[in-house]
């Protein structure tokens, strides 16, 4: 390697050629050299000349917030050109769109054709704030900002003191709302996709376009309910993460809604829901603590209380919308109405749907009260014992009602978040199918379906693929 070096260090820009430079030199030598490690190199380069007081520690920094800053701009101008932000999204929606129309014009009903094909779901995000961790939520925003061509990235990608460290500690609060801010972004995109679809079958069903509610993609949540390696979401945490979804659905809604007289009803309706979904998170306990139980009680009764007020389901939401489009006189406030209504088809009465996930360890230590164990259930010696007994259980399988003292009586992670699933689809959101995600699964597979002894499955609630399990109570057990 050419060791020469610039007299004039402090020239960022030819410190920052030059270690290009290298570090190019040097992955070319190592496909010659088997032996060869480009970056011990490279690092034996650059610290040489710190101990040789050629590089001091305010060049280097500097050097390193140069490359920084390069790394952000490309990697904004690679996201941009992943996700089509480097061209015309809204001509690109339009194609796609007009693509569908024409497929769906030669079809012996066209509406229904052209139905099948919007309001198949294609694709399914779920977010969560992991990634992001290591990447301060400003530089996040900023990167994203640059990505989209919106103000404000530059500045703060460009800033003489930028630092690329990561937030301090991060709280599951700081995942919530990283993933909801995600999330409203995502679900504006969404809509303008659905807009483009929906105005290009303006011309193939001019009297009833407005029939459709375009589904291509849901959007669902990780975040307050992922409890596989986790001790520090409560049950509460979870309920009150899917309360403060359900308050960004209606509020969204509220910012959605035409201000026209067709929209009356409806924004009441959405009003006064949102009113009571407020008055039930005042009662919440704060995330990530341990609330006495007059506390839990009272936030329970919240729940069953103002459960119809805070509509559980969006069936009552979507027919108010249906009157309002039909009370609507002009197209665009037609399209308005219909995006709203695709959003609660979708998604219900929440922002966006929850995604759980449980581990296959703690349904072995569920069943552990159910079936004895001397010895854990994955090991060959056990596991025709432990199937033999799930099976001889399952043949005893009967519903039976949850409340939440039982949930909060419950000590088994993985009862206890079945139990809560039951509470959310009664009490706070029973629209739209629960999906959970067991991981690491092995002999635990067979143990996920005895705990359902808890819990029924109602056959307009039942799974349609086998990744995905939904969790219901029986009407009468609304408690």
């Amino acid at each position: 390697m050419n060791d020469g070096v610039e007299s004039a260090i402090g020239d960022e820009a030819a410190l920052a050629a030059r270690l290009l430079a290298e570090i190019s030199q040097a992955r070319g030598d190592a496909r010659e050299d088997p032996f060869g490690n480009p970056v011990l190199r490279v690092t034996l380069w650059l610290t040489r000349r710190m101990d040789r007081g050629e590089l001091d520690v305010e060049a280097a920094c500097g050097l390193v917030r140069r490359l920084g800053r390069e790394a952000l701009r490309q990697r904004a101008g690679r996201l941009a050109a992943y996700v089509g932000l480097d061209g015309d999204g809204e001509a690109a929606f339009a194609a796609l769109a007009g693509t569908l129309v024409e497929a769906a014009s030669g079809a012996p009903d066209p509406l229904a054709a052209y139905r099948e094909a919007v309001e198949r779901l294609r694709f399914a995000a779920v977010f969560t704030a992991h990634p992001t961790f290591g990447m301060s939520r400003r530089l996040a925003h900023a990167l994203a900002a640059q990505a989209s061509g919106a103000a404000g990235g530059e500045a703060v990608i460009g800033d003489a003191a930028l630092s690329f460290r990561p937030d301090g500690r991060i709280t599951l609060q700081d995942e919530f709302e990283q993933a909801r801010y995600a999330v409203r972004h995502a679900r504006d995109a969404i809509d303008r996709l659905n807009a483009a679809l929906l105005r290009a079958a303006q011309g193939l069903a001019p009297e009833r376009w407005h029939e459709l509610a375009p589904c291509p993609v849901i959007l669902a949540s990780w975040v307050g309910c992922d409890t596989d390696g986790r001790t520090d979401i409560g049950w509460w945490d979870t309920l009150r993460y899917r309360l403060e979804s359900k308050q960004g659905q209606f509020a969204r809604i509220l910012e959605k809604l035409p201000a026209v007289p067709a929209t009356a009803a409806v924004r009441e309706l959405v009003a006064t829901a949102l009113a009571a979904v407020e008055r039930q998170l005042a009662l919440a306990p704060p995330i990530t603590t341990q609330p006495a139980l007059p506390a839990l009680q009272a936030f329970a009764l919240a729940l069953v209380n103002e459960r119809e007020a805070a509509l559980p389901e969006a069936s009552r939401l979507i027919a108010a919308l249906d009157e309002a489009i039909a009370l609507s006189s002009d197209d665009d406030t037609t399209v308005a109405l219909c995006l709203v209504r695709a959003g609660c088809v979708a998604h219900g009465v929440s922002i966006a749907l929850p995604h759980f996930r449980l581990n296959a360890s703690q349904l072995h230590n569920a069943m552990r009260g159910v079936i004895p164990l001397d010895e854990e259930p994955t090991q060959p010696a056990q596991r025709r014992a432990f199937l033999s007994a799930v099976n001889g259980l399952l043949a005893k399988v009967a519903p039976i009602a949850v409340d939440f003292g039982a949930l909060a009586a419950e000590r088994a992670s993985a009862t206890r978040m079945l139990m809560t699933i039951a509470q959310i689809v009664k009490h706070v959101d029973g629209t739209k199918a629960v999906r959970f995600l067991v991981a690491e699964t092995e002999t635990g597979l067979m143990s996920a379906v005895n705990p359902r002894r808890e819990l029924v499955l109602p056959a307009s609630q039942r799974p349609h693929n086998d990744d995905r399990a939904e969790v219901e109570t029986r009407p009468e057990g609304r408690r």
